[in-house]
């Protein structure tokens, strides 16, 4: 395997890492705030759960475009 495959490989992983980490982290939330109060009433509605998870998923996009466009770095050694 070549040194930018090993690169590209290595920045998939981490995109990984980052959407799992992020995924984990809404779903937390929206667990919690879904729980509501002692009576069963949510603090937060459909339409503020559709708006966290727009959000989430243009951050998303966004992390993979950045990704994406990134150059893979090569040291001297491989030129």
């Amino acid at each position: 395997m070549t040194e930018q495959n090993t690169n590209k490989n290595r920045l998939n992983e981490q995109i990984q890492e980052e959407v799992n980490n992020h995924g984990k982290a809404l779903e937390e939330m929206i667990n919690k705030e879904l729980r509501g109060n002692d009576k069963d009433v949510s603090y937060i509605s459909k339409n503020d759960v559709e708006v966290m998870l727009n959000k989430h998923f243009r951050m998303v996009e966004q992390l993979i475009k950045k990704n994406i466009e990134q150059p893979v770095k090569r040291n001297v050694a491989s030129r």
